[in-house]
């Protein structure tokens, strides 16, 4: 389904639970069982136990974007203290978007290790900044998570993602007095972290250019 492509695996898998299902309605059936089996999005008022405190003396430079398909799942875990998971912000394709995290705090989305065996292991990484930064990567990235399945945005879900890239951005500036850099290197996907165990994410669809893009405007045309 999020690819748009036929999978000869995964057909057989889903016949042989749903005899009912062809080659020509399992797309459908497969969208109406996730519409039926959404997460109920529910309230949450404080912030979450899953972060660490501070940033371990680190001024975060790094945005990693990130996508997950529900976003009432993805309240659900980032609050469930057992997954140990979270991320500064998640964004639904209304356009809403629930604050997990608080700036002055760490989240625990885009771990890296220094052990060498680990999958996580920092050297991993695609990106030049990370793999040489010999500490959690945790500590100096903030996150985004985005309901989607691909990495496409819904135009209010854009708009307020960068809406909050501009209030990470100025909360950078006004803490720490430095200027973030927009750019490939600084606004990242969260494969170029983790690479072994998240191969995809964002998705290929991800608008990592125009975000760039608009940002670079924002910024020059505030003069800074």
């Amino acid at each position: 389904i999020v690819l748009n492509r036929y999978n000869e695996n995964i057909f057989k898998i889903l016949k042989s639970l749903n005899k009912n299902i062809t080659k020509d309605n399992y797309k459908d059936i497969l969208i109406k069982i996730e519409k039926e089996n959404k997460n109920e999005i529910k309230e949450y008022n404080e912030e979450t136990m899953n972060k660490y405190i501070g940033h371990n003396n680190m001024v975060p430079d790094i945005i990693v974007c990130h996508i997950s398909f529900d976003y009432g799942r993805i309240l659900n875990n980032f609050y469930n203290e057992s997954l140990e998971v979270s991320a500064h912000y998640v964004v639904s394709k209304d356009g809403k978007y629930k604050q997990i995290v608080s700036l002055e705090n760490s989240s625990w989305a885009n771990g890296t290790s220094l052990n060498e065996t680990s999958d996580v292991y920092y050297k991993l990484s695609t990106s030049s900044i990370i793999k040489n930064r010999k500490i959690n990567a945790n500590y100096y990235t903030y996150s985004i998570e985005h309901e989607s399945y691909d990495g496409t945005l819904t135009e209010k879900e854009y708009q307020t993602s960068l809406k909050l890239m501009i209030e990470i951005i100025d909360y950078i500036k006004k803490t720490y007095n430095k200027d973030f850099i927009i750019d490939r290197e600084h606004i990242i996907a969260h494969k170029e972290v983790n690479p072994i165990v998240r191969k995809v994410c964002p998705g290929d669809n991800f608008p990592f250019d125009r975000f760039i893009n608009d940002l670079k405007k924002i910024y020059n045309k505030e003069g800074n």
